[in-house]
C-alpha cells in the first residue's frame, strides 16, 4: 500500500490502537473510535521529523473545530483515496457557496484538463460525516492539483489569476496547489510571487525559490 499524502482519506484496521506510537488520551481515544467505528477515515498528514520510517501521521476534526491527531505504524492503514472532488461536495455546501464553486470548476476547466479540483476542511469534513461543519466564518479549502505533463508557467499562472479575481465573496477561497511531486504549496502565497515559499509535503517542510515552483515540466 502506498503512503498517504497530505489531505488523503485513509480508513484503519480494526486493530488500529495496537499500531499507536504515542498513546491517546481516554476522551480522544473514544473520539476516535467512535468516528473509526462509523467507517468514516481520517486525514493524511505531514510527520514530524523524529518519526520512525514507517510511521504515518493523521488527523481528525470534529465539530467545533476541536483537532485530534495521531501517530500509527503504516500496517494499521486500511485503504488511502485522495481528497474528495469538488464535483463531489456541492450538495454538501451551504447553497449561498455553489455558484462560487462552480465558478472555481469552470476556472479550472479553462486552465485545461490538467488541473484537478479536490477539498479539505471543513466542507469535506461536513460531506464525510454529515454533520454541520461549515460556519458562516468558514473558508472554502480548496486543493488544486496540477499535472505535470506539458505544465507550464502560464497554466499557473492563468489558475492563480483566475483565483485572484474571485476573491471579494462569500465563501472565501483559500487552500494549495499541488505540486506534480506531491508537494503543497499555498496558492495564496504563490500568487503575490516572493522569491521563495514554504512548501509543504509528508514528510517535508521548507522553503524553495519561486522560479523552481514554476520551472515548465
Amino acid at each position: 500500500m502506498r503512503w498517504p499524502e497530505r489531505h488523503d482519506r485513509v480508513w484503519l484496521r480494526p486493530d488500529w490502537p495496537q499500531w499507536l506510537r504515542t498513546p491517546l488520551p481516554p476522551a480522544e481515544a473514544a473520539a476516535l473510535g467512535d468516528w473509526l467505528g462509523a467507517g468514516l477515515p481520517l486525514a493524511g498528514a505531514r510527520k514530524a521529523p523524529h518519526d520512525a520510517a514507517d510511521t504515518v501521521r493523521l488527523g481528525l476534526t470534529l465539530p467545533g473545530r476541536r483537532r485530534l491527531g495521531v501517530a500509527l505504524g503504516h500496517a494499521a492503514l486500511a485503504r488511502i483515496a485522495p481528497p474528495l472532488a469538488l464535483t463531489e461536495v456541492l450538495d454538501s455546501a451551504p447553497v449561498s457557496w455553489r455558484a462560487r464553486a462552480r465558478a472555481v470548476l469552470d476556472l479550472a476547466g479553462f486552465c485545461g484538463a490538467g488541473v484537478q479540483v479536490q477539498v479539505y476542511g471543513s466542507l469535506s469534513w461536513q460531506h464525510l460525516s454529515g454533520t454541520a461543519y461549515v460556519t458562516p466564518d468558514s473558508d472554502l479549502d480548496l486543493l488544486l492539483c496540477i499535472d505535470g505533463s506539458g505544465r507550464s508557467n502560464g497554466d499557473i499562472l492563468s489558475l492563480l489569476a483566475g483565483l485572484t479575481a474571485l476573491e471579494g465573496g462569500t465563501p472565501r477561497l483559500d487552500g494549495e496547489l499541488r505540486l506534480p511531486d506531491g508537494s503543497d504549496v499555498a496558492w495564496r502565497e504563490l500568487a503575490a510571487r516572493p522569491p521563495k515559499l514554504l512548501v509543504r509535503s509528508r514528510s517535508t517542510l521548507g522553503f524553495r525559490p519561486l522560479a523552481e515552483l514554476l520551472a515548465p515540466a
